[in-house]
C-alpha cells in the first residue's frame, strides 16, 4: 500500500494562523460535543419567538391598551422604569389645557414574592378617595381582579391595589 504525504515546506500560511484555525475547529467541535442545552442558539427567522415572562407580558399589553385610549383630548404616555426605582412601569395622563401637569400617574409594581409578575398599582391624582371608591365598586382596574385597595399616604394620598391575580 502507497502513502502520500504532501510535505510542502515553503507554505504561505503562517503557523500562528495554522494553530488558530485549529483551535478554534478544535473548539467548536468541543461545544458542539456537549450538550446543546449549554450553547447559546441565535434566534433564527424562522424559530420559535422567545417566550416572555408574565410581568413583560402584562407590560407590553398595557402599552398597547394605552396607546388605544381615547381620553376627550387628554394625552397618556407609558413608561418603562428606569434603574433606581422598584417600580417597572408607568401611566401619565396629562390634562388637556396643560401638557405639563399630570392630571393621573399609576405606577406598577411587580409583586413582593414573584417578582417575574405584576403585584400591585400605585394611583396618584387629586381624587384618591373617589378613585378608592370607584375601584372597590367596579372590583376590577386594567381588566383585572383587584384583591385589595387601600388609600395610602405618603408625600400625598394616593390609592394602594394590589392585583389578585395579573
Amino acid at each position: 500500500m502507497k502513502t502520500n504525504f504532501n510535505l510542502n515546506l515553503k507554505s504561505t500560511t503562517p503557523l500562528q494562523a495554522l494553530e488558530a484555525k485549529a483551535a478554534k475547529a478544535s473548539a467548536i467541535a468541543m461545544a458542539k460535543a456537549r450538550n446543546a442545552k449549554d450553547t447559546v442558539r441565535p434566534k433564527t427567522a424562522k424559530g420559535k419567538p422567545k417566550r416572555l415572562s408574565p410581568i413583560e407580558t402584562s407590560l407590553r399589553q398595557l402599552q398597547r391598551a394605552v396607546e388605544g385610549w381615547r381620553l376627550d383630548g387628554r394625552k397618556a404616555t407609558f413608561e418603562r422604569a428606569k434603574g433606581g426605582t422598584s417600580a417597572c412601569a408607568a401611566i401619565n395622563i396629562y390634562n388637556s389645557a396643560d401638557a405639563a401637569v399630570i392630571s393621573r400617574r399609576y405606577v406598577f409594581y411587580p409583586h413582593p414574592l414573584d417578582a417575574s409578575r405584576l403585584g400591585s398599582v400605585a394611583i396618584y391624582g387629586a381624587d384618591a378617595k373617589e378613585t378608592l371608591e370607584s375601584i372597590t365598586r367596579s372590583g376590577f382596574i386594567f381588566g383585572c381582579r383587584i384583591r385589595q385597595a387601600t388609600l395610602e399616604f405618603g408625600r400625598r394620598p394616593f390609592v394602594d391595589v394590589k392585583f389578585s391575580k395579573f
